[in-house]
């Protein structure tokens, strides 16, 4: 009929809710419409849906002659922490993570020629495991090394730790921004903090066993349910928990660093008579007050790339899990995912020997070598949220993890092709011939993508594709 307008998205179409988005924010939103599409995206959807609000936000409808660039020279050896001292240089001169986050972000290793997206992946890495180290003291774990949350302001250092904690906020951002992938997993409770705007909650028991499990049982509970004048309390809790490990590995007696709950706490004892208000004290202590003036360092270098009224729009759409997904990825491997989202190259076919013995291969290795080979291949030690069929290649898209046959000698170490996630990979005369040529490729691989190296038999190779990779 004359005039009648068309279904969209088409019904003969197979279904695309981004594209569709994407579609619609240029052609215009009619009134629900927005809403409609944001409420049937996956999880990696919405990450997509952020990265196209955020580049909106930052240029707008603005045509420029020449697009900013976020340039980061960088260290790869992270001896004595140099690489976190590159970062607070790059932030006290307004370049690299401390520039304007919303440019084209270009990413050198010193002293190397490779650049492009696997570069910028592994510097993504790199960093991650700068602001993870024991030596930083910025991170701690509360649940075995899963997710991290920040550590406690010791005495006498906040003015450095504060300007840490920014960084660790902008460089959250712009990797929320790129969509890569990086090695620090926040514990929910952070990312809860993060997207209400450092705001506290009605917390219930779940929120302090979530957060730390032996507390609960063994100081909460246990206070709870047992009569208190024996055990000689006062209003203060340590700084931070000191661990079997750390009182048997010093010679001196440990003295822990107490925080008073109320004025003078260390002058008021717990009674039975208080001791519900002790108890409501310290669980706040320790979900909220003990991170208060870290998550607002972290906010503020976080709003540098997502500002604040992106936060609150994401927070409508996700849970705090959700963030610590978008920005680690995803929690474990699944080697079924992995080989179900691969692709074929080259004139190497799924039926053959070697694709065959490849994945038998990577099923018997350890997760952290998984790891690895997904680093060596890809630039990232994690797939992204959505698994292995929202894997990143060339400048961000989405490309599947390729095996392309190799015209090398047989037996040869495999190469990589990071930008485009491809291993070439010769003929194998056995599976244990494939199975320790990749793990050794894998092993030399974790030391980043350098076209020098390559040249003098590194197993990792640049992306011709992308000028190097």
């Amino acid at each position: 009929m004359e005039g009648t307008v068309p279904a969209w998205p088409n019904r003969r179409l197979k279904a695309d809710v981004v594209k569709a988005w994407v579609l619609l924010e240029m052609a215009g939103f009619r009134e629900g419409q927005e809403a409609d599409l944001l409420s049937r995206m996956t999880l990696s959807h919405k990450r997509i849906w952020l990265s196209r609000r955020l580049y909106r936000e930052h240029h707008g409808g603005r045509m420029s002659e020449e697009e900013p660039i976020v340039f980061v020279e960088c260290t790869r050896d992270d001896a004595d922490g140099a690489v976190l001292a590159e970062l607070r240089s790059h932030f006290s001169r307004a370049v690299g993570l401390g520039a304007d986050l919303a440019g084209t972000l270009e990413v050198h290793f010193k002293d190397e020629n490779s650049a492009g997206s696997a570069v910028r992946r592994e510097w993504f890495s790199l960093v991650s495991e700068a602001f993870l180290a024991p030596s930083a003291a910025l991170l701690t774990s509360p649940d075995l090394g899963f997710s991290v949350r920040t550590a406690p302001l010791a005495p006498g250092s906040e003015e450095q730790r504060l300007i840490d904690y920014e960084l660790l906020g902008r460089f959250l951002g712009l990797a929320l921004l790129q969509q890569i992938t990086v090695g620090v997993r926040l514990h929910p409770s952070i990312c809860r903090l993060l997207l209400r705007n450092n705001e506290t909650w009605d917390w219930v028991d779940q929120d302090v066993i979530d957060l730390d499990a032996l507390f609960f049982k063994h100081k909460v509970q246990y206070v709870l349910a047992n009569d208190v004048e024996p055990l000689c309390l006062d209003f203060t809790d340590v700084l931070e928990d000191c661990n079997a490990e750390q009182q048997s590995s010093s010679s001196e007696p440990h003295v822990e660093a107490r925080v008073e709950l109320v004025p003078s706490g260390a002058d008021v004892a717990v009674t039975e008579e208080n001791k519900h208000e002790f108890v409501k004290r310290v669980c706040e202590w320790r979900l909220f007050g003990s991170v208060r003036k870290q998550v607002d360092a972290m906010l503020k270098g976080l709003h540098a790339a997502v500002p604040s009224h992106i936060m609150a729009e994401l927070a409508l759409l996700i849970q705090p899990s959700d963030l610590a997904d978008m920005l680690a990825g995803e929690a474990e491997i699944d080697v079924r995912d992995w080989e179900r989202n691969s692709q074929t190259a080259g004139g190497l076919r799924r039926r053959s020997a070697t694709f065959r013995w490849f994945w038998k291969a990577v099923r018997s290795f350890t997760p952290k070598e998984r790891e690895q080979l997904l680093q060596f291949v890809t630039g990232s030690r994690r797939p992204p949220v959505g698994g292995f069929a929202q894997l990143q290649g060339f400048n961000g898209g989405v490309h599947k993890f390729t095996l392309c046959a190799a015209h090398q000698g047989a037996d040869s170490l495999p190469r990589a092709h990071a930008c485009i996630c491809t291993i070439d990979l010769p003929e194998y005369t056995s599976y244990e011939s494939l199975r320790s040529s990749v793990h050794i490729a894998l092993s030399m691989g974790s030391v980043g993508f350098d076209d020098a190296a390559v040249a003098a038999g590194d197993a990792n190779s640049d992306d011709e594709g992308e000028g190097g990779s």
